[in-house]
């Protein structure tokens, strides 16, 4: 997993760990030494004069903060994550002279050529103490790393009940909804999708077609043959009923809400208000108004003219 530190992880390096570098520690001495080049340039210049009237060295603008980036190889998908940096540079008034250790036979600067108190700093460092050390950064923003196999709310149909004649309503059928279990295929390096109906009691472990943008051709392909292994069931369902100011040629409802139990035996709810942006990004149902065939015959175009999924799967795990 990659990350970058911007002002927050080098921010020490321009104050705490890293005040000395910025100028009257380890920098000054670079100073003084690089004040004696200053004067062999100047000759230099003076014999460059003569070719071309002097040469001169534009330095690019100094950047204020730098990027560090870094990479948790060990993360776990389904956790998340907090990170805090400590950045090691190596101390140019101290290095590393020796060939025999790792990253050695660095070349040091001149005694000389040290102010007194980086001199007096350098003397009181271990033999083996060759780096800088910044102050450890604030703590970042928590980083989620997104499971291979996960499952997307959608709507509810709610469940149908008669009413008797002593007021009692009896219950015809039981709620049934819509969701999209997604897996993430390794091969393709693509999120496999289909639609699925499932009821209380729907065991999200099955093998369909699925289909799958492409990325490139931007056309809607088909899978024969998906192992859709969510490890989840759901618990129950509720949501879909008309909501207040129902009219029929302009229905809403309830939105969709699931209770779900992952393969941790942890209950996880899901409600079809939050996960609305990755329904419609998995929806490959064509627009009403564009054309559901693209220009090369192939399917639609990912924009909205993709080919529907709907249908591909009716009835949960124990039949519809």
């Amino acid at each position: 997993m990659g990350g970058g530190m911007g002002g927050g992880a080098m921010g020490g390096m321009g104050g705490g760990g890293m005040g000395g570098m910025g100028g009257g520690d380890a920098m000054g001495g670079m100073g003084g030494a690089m004040g004696g080049m200053g004067g062999a340039m100047g000759g230099m210049g003076g014999a460059m004069g003569g070719m071309g009237g002097g040469e001169t060295y534009n330095r690019g603008p100094v950047a204020e903060n730098k990027l560090v980036r870094f990479y948790d190889m060990n993360a776990v998908p389904g956790r998340v994550y907090r990170y805090r940096v400590q950045v090691l540079i190596e101390d140019p008034n101290h290095p590393n002279v020796n060939p025999n250790l790792e990253f050695g036979a660095q070349k040091a600067p001149h005694p000389r050529t040290l102010a007194p108190e980086v001199k007096q700093r350098t003397a009181n460092l271990a033999a083996t103490d060759f780096y800088r050390y910044t102050e450890w950064s604030e703590a970042t923003d928590p980083v989620t790393v997104p499971r291979l196999a996960s499952v997307i709310a959608g709507s509810v149909e709610p469940e149908v009940a008669t009413r008797m004649t002593s007021g009692q309503y009896i219950p015809l059928g039981e709620p049934t909804a819509n969701m999209k279990p997604t897996i993430f295929d390794t091969t393709r390096a693509v999120d496999m999708v289909v639609d699925r109906v499932v009821n209380r009691g729907s065991v999200l472990n099955f093998t369909s077609a699925a289909e799958y943008p492409h990325p490139i051709k931007l056309v809607v392909n088909k899978v024969e043959k998906v192992n859709f292994s969510v490890n989840m069931m759901v618990l129950d369902i509720r949501g879909g009923e008309a909501l207040p100011g129902h009219f029929d040629d302009d229905p809403f409802s309830a939105p969709g809400e699931f209770a779900l139990l992952d393969a941790n035996g942890n209950l996880v709810v899901q409600n079809e208000l939050d996960d609305f942006d990755r329904f419609l990004r998995f929806n490959y149902e064509p627009d009403e108004k564009e054309d559901p065939v693209g220009a090369d015959g192939e399917g639609g175009g990912m924009g909205g003219g993709m080919p529907g999924m709907g249908g591909e799967e009716s009835g949960g795990l124990f039949g519809s």
